[in-house]
């Protein structure tokens, strides 16, 4: 008592004081002021009273609001960087009430809509969508009041233009500190160039399905109109070789064996490609196959190869699917037919087993053969593809193979190395009966 003021502040505290106390004799009300003092924030007021012998006299309060101050500083960081954030993102943003007027926006918002942010708060998002999209727009948002989840929606934004723009719209509400629900936050996205790549992408699959039917039908017609004079071509050369045959000269023996060879080649890829042009335009509804039945039928009728090359095969217990029966004979055979006629200087020896992954069922043929290098591993299941022009074939039985799995819904793959044999893969999915009605 008796001491000046002053010289209880700070340095850096005295200029505003005295500032501050010229500021409130003047106008003779209270001031206050905000300062940092020694690292902490405190709020100071300067109430102006008259004392007991009428001099100007004043009242100093100081109170420290550091940890106050300090929330309020954090709080106001964190809402611009929040709106930093959302006036950069692609997507547009409106925050609602719960009753979805409009009371904030974002940058990416008004880009979308044509209208400025001013004009947008305090407005509805129904009134920027077109009138066939807001009664989706409010099922959902009575669904998400309900506490259900909200698929992504895929509605139309009107926009001041008149233009329309297709949009994907995401709807969420906040929740405040009980848990319960707070604002509405509606993100919509425009999704026109997805839209034209959509339209495009349809069109082109369009053009490619037409090419593929087209394709299969000149392959079916080309094939059936090619058996007629293929049977007479062969049935000529045969007889040449019946009736000639070591009645000319050892170069006309020769000649006519490889006409007729040429002619069973000929008939055999001409039999193949009709069998895959088959594959689809067979009937899509597929039925319970039992696997185990299949495998018995091809082993039966390879019986004879079998035992020429002393094959063992080797196999699990298989499962009924989904499938078409006379299709997965063929799958079989000509995996089977591929592991004996690939064997290496062992006697083949295949494994067929089979496994449950995820949502199918994935077959394997395992075989000791002469493997396959790996370049030419993306190329096996191509037509006409034959790798080893030593052994006879038509080099569309694997091609036939990819075609019969794909019609199954599944897929084919290899693995294999030089010398150490092959195992091929297939899988057909787990489905029921029902899925396929």
């Amino acid at each position: 008592i008796g001491g000046r003021i002053l010289d209880l502040m700070p340095k850096e505290m005295r200029r505003n004081a005295l500032r501050l106390m010229k500021k409130a004799i003047e106008s003779d009300e209270p001031v206050s002021y905000e300062d940092n003092i020694k690292g902490k924030y405190h709020q100071i007021y300067l109430i102006p009273v008259e004392g007991t012998d009428k001099r100007r006299t004043f009242q100093f309060i100081v109170h420290e609001i550091d940890d106050i101050k300090r929330a309020e500083i954090d709080i106001a960081t964190k809402k611009r960087e929040l709106e930093d954030v959302m006036d950069n993102m692609i997507d547009s943003m409106f925050i609602t009430s719960r009753k979805a007027k409009i009371i904030n926006v974002n940058n990416s918002a008004a880009t979308l809509t044509g209208y400025t942010k001013e004009e947008l708060i305090g407005s509805y998002p129904t009134m920027l969508l077109s009138k066939d999209s807001i009664p989706s727009f409010f099922d959902a948002l009575k669904k998400l009041q309900a506490g259900n989840k909200v698929e992504l929606l895929e509605l139309t934004v009107k926009r001041k233009d008149g233009l329309d723009v297709p949009v994907s719209i995401n709807i969420s509400f906040t929740t405040n500190l009980k848990g319960k629900q707070g604002k509405l936050v509606v993100v919509m996205r425009d999704i026109t160039e997805r839209k034209k790549f959509e339209e495009k992408l349809k069109v082109a699959l369009g053009d490619y399905k037409n090419s593929i039917e087209e394709l299969e039908q000149f392959t079916f017609i080309a094939s059936h109109d090619l058996q007629e004079p293929l049977r007479i071509v062969a049935s000529y050369v045969q007889l040449l070789s019946i009736r000639y045959k070591e009645k000319i000269d050892s170069d006309a023996d020769e000649y006519i064996d490889y006409a007729v060879e040429g002619v069973k080649r000929m008939k055999g890829m001409v039999d193949d490609l009709m069998d895959l042009s088959s594959i689809g335009k067979a009937d899509k509804s597929l039925r319970p196959v039992e696997c185990e039945k299949v495998l018995d039928l091809v082993i039966s009728s390879l019986g004879t190869t079998i035992e020429k090359s002393n094959a063992e095969i080797l196999r699990d217990p298989l499962p009924v699917v989904m499938g078409d029966n006379s299709q997965l004979i063929d799958l079989f055979s000509n995996l089977i037919s591929n592991a004996i006629k690939y064997r290496g200087s062992e006697s083949p020896r295949i494994q067929i087993s089979v496994e449950k992954r995820d949502d199918d069922w994935v077959f394997s043929v395992r075989d000791n053969g002469v493997g396959i290098d790996p370049e030419n591993i993306e190329q096996i299941f191509k037509i006409f593809k034959r790798l080893d022009k030593k052994q006879s074939g038509t080099g569309i039985g694997l091609a036939t193979c990819k075609r019969i799995v794909q019609h199954h819904d599944g897929r084919i793959w290899v693995e294999s190395e030089p010398e150490k044999g092959s195992t091929f893969y297939f899988t057909v999915p787990l489905k029921q009966e029902e899925d396929y009605e």
